[in-house]
C-alpha cells in the first residue's frame, strides 16, 4: 500500500516465480521502507520464505520483517532480520538469499575468512606431545519444519490447552501423522491446536539415527501438496488443507 511503482514493476512480481521481473517501490528514497500485503482467497500455510538478488547491488533489502495482518488490523511478527548481508560478487544477481523460516530466526550471514596470521618465529625443538583422544563427531542436525493441518472437527471437542483431553488429542494426532508419514513418533510434535476448524501446527525434525525415513521437508511439502489436492486419511482425523 502507498507505494511508487510502473505497472511492469507491481508487488505480484515478488510470487511470479519469475527471476526475468522484478519489484521497484520509488516511495522508499523518501520513507526509508515498503510494505507489502498479500492477501490470499483462501488460508495458505507458510513454512518458509526466500528474497533474490537485485539487477543493482544497492537495491538488495538487508532488512525486513514478516508476518500476519490480523483481522483487526494488528500485526503479529513471525520472522525478523536485520543487517543481513545479500550475495555478493560474481554471478550474484539473481542469486537466492536461502530459505528464512517463518517460526526461526533467519540465518546469520557468512563469515568472511579470517586474515591469514602473521608467520610466527620458529619454536624451539621439542620432543612430540604424546597424542591426546580425539572427541567424537557427530553429524549436523537440520532445522526442524513446520506444518499447518486443518483438522475435520470441533475445537471445542478438543479441550483447553494442558487438559488431559488436549494432551490425548495431540499425542493422538501426533501418532496418526507419523503413521501417515511413515516416521517414528520421536520425530513429529504437535505444537498447538486453534481454530474453529482444528489447526494444528506440527513440527517435523530430522534424526540422523533414522536417516532411512522420509526427511522432514519432505514430509512436509507432501503433507501441504496433498492436502491441498484433497482430504487425507489419518485415522481417526481426516486433514481438510
Amino acid at each position: 500500500p502507498n507505494g511508487i511503482n510502473q505497472p511492469p514493476e507491481g508487488a505480484t512480481n515478488l510470487i511470479d516465480d519469475n527471476l526475468n521481473t522484478k519489484w521497484f517501490d520509488a516511495s522508499f528514497a523518501l520513507n526509508n521502507r515498503s510494505t507489502v500485503v498479500l492477501t490470499f482467497s483462501t488460508p495458505q500455510p507458510v513454512a518458509v520464505y526466500d528474497f533474490f538478488t537485485a539487477a543493482q547491488q544497492k537495491r538488495d533489502p538487508t532488512a525486513w520483517r514478516f508476518g500476519l495482518v490480523l483481522e483487526d488490523d494488528s500485526f503479529l511478527l513471525l520472522s525478523e532480520a536485520s543487517d543481513v548481508e545479500p550475495p555478493t560478487g560474481e554471478g550474484s544477481r539473481s542469486a537466492s538469499y536461502g530459505n528464512f523460516s517463518v517460526r526461526n530466526p533467519p540465518p546469520p550471514p557468512p563469515l568472511l575468512p579470517p586474515s591469514p596470521p602473521a608467520v610466527p618465529p620458529a619454536p624451539p625443538v621439542r620432543p612430540p606431545p604424546s597424542p591426546r583422544p580425539q572427541p567424537p563427531s557427530f553429524p549436523p542436525v537440520a532445522a526442524p519444519e513446520y506444518v499447518r493441518l486443518t483438522v475435520d472437527g470441533d475445537i471445542a471437542d478438543v479441550g483447553a490447552p494442558g487438559s488431559p483431553e488436549y494432551e490425548a488429542y495431540a499425542s493422538q494426532l501426533t501418532a496418526s501423522f507419523c503413521t501417515w508419514a511413515d516416521i517414528s513418533e520421536s520425530r513429529a510434535t504437535v505444537l498447538s491446536l486453534t481454530g474453529g476448524s482444528i489447526l494444528a501446527d506440527i513440527e517435523v525434525r530430522d534424526d540422523p539415527a533414522l536417516a532411512n525415513e522420509p526427511a522432514a521437508a519432505d514430509v512436509v511439502s507432501r503433507a501441504v501438496i496433498e492436502a491441498d489436492a484433497s482430504p487425507i486419511s489419518m485415522p481417526p482425523y481426516t486433514v481438510t488443507g
